[in-house]
């Protein structure tokens, strides 16, 4: 799934289907390549939001544009915890193909069925 990083600013969204040990979040450029990782521990099970300021392994900040992330999570005996990822973004416009609408948020064109929800932003 995708974030969109705008001003600095991206917020990550997943669920855990249970309490987990350790967290590890990876965000990927458009190229595929590592920007950032990042270790949680002690994380409960349900739906999480974890804001990222843009700051990449090397301590730069990261060009404003979108990005992809994985989650994987591991319970205290090392056995891996299902989790699902959310993307977010800013909507800059609508579309419509064959009279679906379709949302562009940064690059990304998304079709109406892909949407769990649209919430204000904060």
């Amino acid at each position: 799934k995708g974030v969109e990083l705008r001003d600095g600013k991206g917020r990550l969204e997943f669920d855990l289907g249970a309490a987990a040990s350790e967290v590890t979040i990876t965000i990927k450029d458009e190229n595929g390549l590592v920007v950032r990782t990042t270790e949680l521990t002690d994380v409960g099970s349900g739906h999480r939001k974890q804001l990222w300021d843009g700051t990449t392994d090397d301590g730069k900040t990261a060009e404003d544009g979108s990005y992809t992330y994985e989650i994987s999570a591991r319970n205290s005996d090392g056995g891996a915890i299902t989790t699902k990822t959310y993307g977010t973004g800013r909507v800059d416009a609508v579309s419509f193909r064959d009279g679906t609408p379709v949302l562009i948020i940064g690059d990304a064109e998304i079709t109406a069925s892909r949407i769990d929800k649209i919430v204000e932003a904060n």
